[in-house]
């Protein structure tokens, strides 16, 4: 099992599309950056995209 760290607002951002009935995901290369960093500490994640089905 692999644990991610996510900065508070990009959770927020997350929280708030799903309590408002959207979905809403982390994509591109923040996703690759995440999973990378998994192993090296060196990898920042400093940039997200989303989507969602929010209109």
């Amino acid at each position: 099992m692999i644990t991610i760290t996510v900065d508070t607002e990009v959770l927020f951002i997350i929280h708030t599309l799903q309590k408002a009935g959207f979905e809403a995901y982390i994509v591109g290369g923040a996703v690759r950056d995440i999973l990378l960093a998994v192993d090296d500490d060196s990898i920042s994640v400093t940039d997200f995209d989303f989507t969602t089905n929010a209109k």
